[in-house]
């Protein structure tokens, strides 16, 4: 937001506050709409909301006036989404334990959950220091940063997540709720 859409200070933390409230705004719904929709249709619902998220953030740019407002609603929906997925893997972390062992199996998948987003910071973080990605570069008649190369793949990355989550079978067992 600084750099490529040249946003000051106190708008940046402004948009990610907004992010913050949706990650209130999520871990507040997040127990209605498992109940509503169940565990397998809230995975859904979660992943697509990531998508959304992800998937608009191209259309921003600095030759739109509309980009600010967007990017609250987009960090808005992100901070839901992160808040649901943080809720639904534990409840599927919870949902998959043998009883008596369940903070065993929360330890280890946490585990794993972490070191995943630490490879992929760092993976980013990597790919922006090394240069690898194009600073900026022109696509029907649109600029694009590097970031935009790594939101198209997050994207990628999501959907492809999102066709392994249509695959598992439902993790629910009724009468948990």
């Amino acid at each position: 937001m600084k750099s490529f859409l040249g946003y000051g200070a106190s708008t940046v933390m402004a948009v990610t506050a907004v992010g913050l409230l949706g990650q209130i705004a999520g871990f507040a719904l997040v127990g209605l709409l498992i109940r509503k929709l169940g565990l397998r249709r809230f995975g859904v619902l979660t992943h697509l909301l990531f998508l959304g998220a992800i998937g608009l953030l191209p259309a921003t740019g600095p030759e739109r006036s509309w980009s600010e407002p967007l990017l609250g609603a987009l960090f808005f929906a992100n901070g839901m989404a992160s808040a649901f997925l943080g809720c639904f893997g534990s409840t599927g972390m919870l949902a998959l334990a043998r009883p008596g062992n369940k903070v065993m199996a929360m330890a280890f998948v946490s585990t794993f959950q972490y070191f995943g987003t630490a490879l992929g910071r760092l993976g980013a973080t990597g790919l922006m220091a090394l240069g690898v990605l194009a600073e900026r570069w022109q696509f029907s008649g649109r600029m694009f940063a590097s970031f935009h190369t790594l939101f198209l793949l997050d994207f990628v990355l999501t959907l492809l997540g999102f066709a392994f989550l249509l695959l598992l079978p439902a993790q629910e067992r009724r009468g948990d709720w």
